[in-house]
């Protein structure tokens, strides 16, 4: 069951809602889960979807056999050497760079502010003033709604001044009046960037990285390395009229502690016969990427 809510079920936290509290009994579902495994003879599941989601935008409920849902179909989309989010992708590799901005934060208001304080309020303002302090790249125009349901991933190839670059990443709906929503984030640092599946960890949930020191692998000053990680989970409609938007920061000072040694700068590749950087969206239909 995946809707928009803090840690614990008690805020309603789509910014297209219009109640406080999510439009979900949670305490109902814990019976309900209690009845079927605790008390003998319960079969209150037999019929129950295996995966109920939650699409923020139009505020619906659907249902599915899977994580992500079936439908759900990737379709890449590539950073451009101007600040352009796109189809294709340049025909001639560039490297587009970024100087940390040590004092940038998403808020206090974070999802992350949710898991360490009891009912910590929840909401992302507008992210508009942000747009000169990240990296971005955003879509032309939508001639179409885009329904993003699933685990976005990103894949940075990027050089760096330090063995180490700690990356924010936002994906942001860019509405026509200015204002920059914010969608989902994934974090990560570069040392842990090696691919590796742990026992328990799911690839359908995106790419996965083991995290064990022996896996570590510092980045070579000046060598290209590409970072690969996945957002965090979400359904969200981009409407008709609005662009999609991916930042990058290096720093979220409201949330977490700055690593020791962490890059003041990289660059970040974009276009060329080697691969530049994307980001692959699980898309529902309509699909206007392919």
């Amino acid at each position: 069951i995946l809707g928009p809510w803090d840690h614990g079920g008690t805020q309603d936290t789509s910014p297209f809602g219009i109640r406080s509290e999510p439009a979900f009994d949670h305490i109902a579902e814990y019976i309900k889960f209690f009845d079927t495994y605790l008390k003998s003879g319960e079969t209150t599941y037999e019929g129950t979807p295996r995966v109920r989601y939650f699409t923020m935008g139009p505020e619906v409920w659907h249902e599915a056999a899977s994580w992500p849902p079936p439908e759900a179909v990737p379709a890449r989309m590539h950073l451009g050497t101007h600040g352009e989010l796109c189809e294709k992708a340049p025909a001639d590799a560039a490297y587009v760079p970024y100087s940390v901005d040590e004092a940038l934060g998403s808020g206090v208001r974070s999802r992350w502010r949710s898991l360490i304080q009891l009912r910590a309020p929840v909401g992302y303002s507008d992210r508009a003033s942000l747009a000169s302090r990240v990296l971005s790249f955003t879509t032309a125009v939508l001639p179409a709604s885009m329904q993003i349901t699933g685990h976005p991933e990103v894949h940075l190839f990027l050089r760096a001044n330090a063995e180490d670059a700690t990356l924010f990443v936002y994906l942001e709906d860019v509405h026509p009046n200015g204002r920059v929503q914010y969608i989902t984030e994934g974090i990560f640092r570069s040392i842990h960037r090696k691919v590796g599946a742990l026992p328990h960890i799911d690839a359908r949930l995106g790419v996965s990285h083991t995290y064990l020191r022996a896996d570590a692998m510092p980045l070579e000053r000046g060598e290209v390395a590409e970072v690969a990680f996945a957002l965090q989970p979400t359904s969200y409609v981009v409407a008709k009229g609005h662009a999609l938007r991916l930042s990058i920061a290096g720093r979220d000072v409201d949330n977490f502690a700055r690593v020791p040694g962490a890059a003041s700068s990289f660059e970040v590749r974009v276009g060329g016969s080697e691969g530049g950087s994307y980001v692959q969206l699980p898309i529902i239909e309509p699909k206007l990427f392919q």
